[in-house]
């Protein structure tokens, strides 16, 4: 595995296991990530909040 791929990986679980909740929206207000604890403290899951965007 290279070291690049390596990297990615270690920041991605560092997010899902991040305890705060990390968000991230575009200009148009569509959900493009939401981590688990961000799921947790809205009760929404990012699949579904995706549709609406973060304004619906």
């Amino acid at each position: 595995m290279s070291p690049t791929k390596i990297q990615s990986l270690r920041e991605k679980s560092m997010i899902d296991i991040a305890p705060d909740g990390i968000l991230w929206v575009d200009a148009n207000g569509q959900i493009l990530f939401a981590n688990p604890a961000m799921e947790r403290l809205t009760g929404y899951l990012s699949t579904v909040s995706n549709r609406d965007g973060f304004t619906g």
